[in-house]
């Protein structure tokens, strides 16, 4: 925890559902929440419709295809 929590940028890891199994505190300050209040939640549950619908879409696409995809 303590390594993802240092890192300079957003990281987290999520299940096949698309929901939070764990996100650094970068990424938690940027959504305005504690790390933990994202686990068990998805992207649309935390941000705004059009973001959670690009980032479930983005998901699909690692997936689908085993390949990264770059956020914008």
């Amino acid at each position: 925890r303590a390594i993802i929590d240092a890192f300079p940028g957003p990281i987290s890891a999520k299940d096949s559902e698309g929901r939070y199994l764990v996100m650094n505190q970068y990424q938690a300050d940027l959504l305005g929440i504690a790390p933990d209040a994202a686990i068990g939640r998805t992207a649309s549950e935390l941000t705004d419709p059009d973001h959670g619908l690009r980032t479930t879409t983005r998901d699909r696409e690692v997936l689908a295809t085993g390949q990264p995809v770059q956020f914008e």
